[in-house]
């Protein structure tokens, strides 16, 4: 029995230029800092905050402390198993609604092929990058910001039709200290907020 030639080829042509018209997965960009002159009050609804009694848990530059050494009430957040470290000198918010305490960056894919059917934008199996804008101030050598926007998809298919959509976050989250000046937090780091 002869095979049809023809359609076979076509057939194959076809895959190969599907496959490569699929959309290459970005790299996580670096986030941007817009400086404002007005700070913007969190909603006490939104965020558990830290009194500000509660000391700094800083050490010095280059070191980390581990998520074990704070005692919060969202503490127990589920999420330690995927952040295990917090950067020096920042003192966190912990999201009311969910206990969610921060999660990290840039991980890119990290399972999110192998479990495809993940919501991308939670935890970190993403397929798209994150794009984190800080808005921040200094007053008295004390510098916050509020992550205000991100890059996500939904589910995997919806990366695949759509691509990476932007959406707006009204709910802020995270509040950090310098000595002097401006801070810029390293981009492997955000404050997540998931209410």
């Amino acid at each position: 029995m002869k095979l049809p030639t023809l359609p076979l080829f076509l057939l194959l042509l076809t895959s190969a230029v599907t496959i490569t018209a699929l959309p290459q997965l970005p790299s996580d960009p670096a986030p941007s800092f817009t400086p404002i002159a007005t700070p913007r009050p969190i909603d006490p609804g939104e965020y558990t905050v830290l009194p500000d009694t509660t000391p700094l848990r800083t050490t010095p530059a280059g070191d980390i402390t581990p998520l074990s050494a704070w005692t919060t009430e969202c503490y127990n957040s589920g999420l330690s198993a995927h952040w295990d470290v917090i950067v020096p000198g920042i003192e966190y918010y912990c999201n009311k609604y969910d206990g969610h305490k921060v999660a990290r960056g840039g991980g890119g894919l990290k399972m999110a092929w192998l479990f495809g059917f993940w919501a991308c934008p939670y935890h970190e199996s993403r397929l798209c990058p994150m794009v984190v804008e800080y808005q921040y101030y200094n007053i008295g050598g004390s510098t916050e910001g509020w992550l205000v926007k991100k890059d996500e998809c939904i589910w995997w298919f919806h990366y695949i039709i759509f691509g990476c959509s932007k959406s707006d976050y009204t709910t802020r989250g995270g509040k950090y200290h310098t000595s002097s000046g401006y801070v810029k937090m390293d981009p492997e780091y955000y404050i997540y907020a998931s209410a």
